[in-house]
């Protein structure tokens, strides 16, 4: 999230070697990171492919929560990405299907991705609730990352319903966050938009 993608890559890449090399597979953790690296890198086939070994790895490890499978949002944004929406919407199904009420985090995830899925469904009025819910669901749960992505996507559809003022101050909202946060990847995002 700070931008030392090459970093990111590295260490994973080494973390995998030596998973394999002392116990003979590899945590879905690295793997994942791998695929997020290539998201943030805009490689989606690459990211695609990485988060669907990750989600085969922690099929086979048995684990279904959904802190340890933190890399599910990110996964529906490459899929929808590609315009794979019906697979996006698939693995959100399964994803919000485990989440415990009692992750707050995770609800805000869910609901930001039902956001963007309605987006790429072209309902951009559904998708706008659902972002603004996502974004008060993420500050109640006092995680600051989460309310500043579902601001820039709200402030993409916004934009999108040519509601200028209001998605600029989203957008504008989400650049402060991140800043706050350091997370060079999403500023640049930010201020793209």
């Amino acid at each position: 999230h700070r931008g030392l993608l090459a970093h990111a890559r590295e260490h994973s890449e080494r973390a995998l070697q030596l998973a394999e090399e002392q116990f003979g597979r590899h945590t879905p953790i690295h793997v994942a990171t791998l695929g997020f690296v290539a998201l943030q890198s805009g490689d989606l086939q690459a990211s695609v492919r990485w988060f669907a070994e990750a989600e085969a790895v922690t099929t086979r490890l048995g684990w279904r929560s959904t802190r340890r499978r933190w890399w599910v949002p990110d996964q529906i944004e490459a899929l929808l990405a590609l315009d794979r929406v019906d697979d996006a919407v698939r693995v959100l199904d399964v994803w919000e299907q485990e989440r415990p009420d009692s992750d707050d985090r995770a609800l805000g995830q869910v609901t930001r991705c039902q956001g963007l899925v309605a987006a790429a469904r072209g309902d951009v009025t559904e998708a706008a609730a659902l972002l603004e819910d996502a974004a008060a669901q993420h500050e109640q749960a006092a995680d600051p990352f989460g309310r500043a992505r579902a601001l820039l996507a709200l402030g993409v559809v916004r934009r999108r319903e040519r509601q200028k003022r209001a998605a600029r101050e989203a957008i504008e909202a989400a650049l402060e966050g991140f800043e706050d946060l350091g997370a060079a990847t999403w500023i640049e995002k930010a201020r793209a938009e």
